[in-house]
């Protein structure tokens, strides 16, 4: 009695994996984290089922290697991708922007040996490293009174950051072409040696908040805008991958008028001798000038003052 046992193909078998990657970074698959194994010699990896897909991020067939999920890439329940297109590097999960986590996700596949699946289906976790994302700023418009120092405040430099990390300190990428910014160490309102800020020079957030960092006009100085600066902002880990713009605006105040007192010499009439007179001129920055005097009654202006640089001239009346 002979008996003939006709081969059968058996079902290959996989099993359950983990893989990583970064935050905001793609994962591509390797035929070999699908962990493939079958009994029948010669019987390989021919294709990969997604029986569920994650529940979070993208799953997606890059047929044009872009690393965009283009129309009709993302993959749904149940679809297939050949071994070919996985060996292509075309297989590949993409996270959510700027999400982390471990375990991540997980999708559910079957392997196909060229004649039938895997009878179970089988986990592949995807954990995702966290990666710290850069902050960011926005510009900002500021403004001081003439001859006033602007003190900043850190909430003027438009700190953001998607992982909520506090800003420790700002770096000043390109000082002011006019008027000066410094870190006023002894908060006496002084420009003293070392405090002014050059290029490139930091200043923590710890000395923003204790009112140090501020910005001088040059004196009698003013405009709309009057001068700008760059800067970064720090995380604590790194700085913002671009630079901004403060723009500082200062408003023109009027000065106060200025006087000078005059003293003349005791004079003397045909009778008696004249007291001693001041006279005082004060001149506003809108160039009109005042005149106010003090004197014997005797004393008699020879002339008016009506323009801006009169000659004046006095002379003594008679007695009566």
């Amino acid at each position: 009695m002979t008996i003939d046992v006709t081969a059968v193909n058996d079902a290959p078998t996989a099993a359950n994996n983990t893989v990583s990657t970064n935050e905001d970074t793609d994962k591509t698959f390797a035929a070999s984290e699908f962990n493939f194994s079958d009994i029948d010699t010669g019987d390989i990896l021919s294709q990969v089922q997604i029986t569920s897909i994650p529940s979070a991020g993208t799953l997606f067939n890059d047929a044009n290697t872009d690393g965009v999920v283009d129309g009709g890439e993302a993959l749904s329940n149940d679809d297939t991708v050949s071994k070919a297109d996985i060996d292509a590097n075309q297989l590949k999960f993409k996270p959510a922007s700027n999400n982390n986590g471990s375990p991540y996700t997980t999708f559910d596949f079957k392997v196909h040996d060229g004649t039938e699946y895997s009878a179970s289906s089988y986990i592949m976790t995807i954990n995702v490293t966290a990666v710290n994302d850069a902050p960011t700023a926005a510009n900002n418009t500021v403004s001081t009174n003439e001859d006033i120092d602007k003190t900043f405040a850190a909430s003027e430099f438009n700190y953001s950051d998607v992982e909520s990390s506090p800003m420790t300190q700002v770096q000043i990428t390109a000082i002011p072409g006019t008027g000066t910014l410094f870190n006023d160490a002894n908060t006496d309102g002084v420009v003293d040696g070392g405090e002014a800020i050059s290029n490139d020079d930091t200043v923590s957030k710890a000395d923003i908040d204790a009112n140090q960092l501020k910005f001088k006009p040059a004196l009698n100085d003013n405009g709309s805008p009057y001068t700008t600066f760059n800067f970064k902002v720090h995380d604590g880990t790194e700085y913002s991958a671009s630079s901004y713009t403060m723009t500082i605006n200062v408003t023109a105040v009027n000065d106060a008028p200025t006087a000078a007192t005059i003293p003349f010499q005791q004079m003397k009439t045909q009778t008696r001798p004249l007291r001693r007179v001041s006279l005082i001129f004060r001149i506003s920055i809108q160039e009109t000038l005042y005149l106010k005097y003090r004197s014997h009654p005797l004393l008699h202006p020879a002339r008016s003052l009506t323009t801006r640089t009169p000659t004046v001239s006095w002379m003594a009346g008679s007695a009566k």
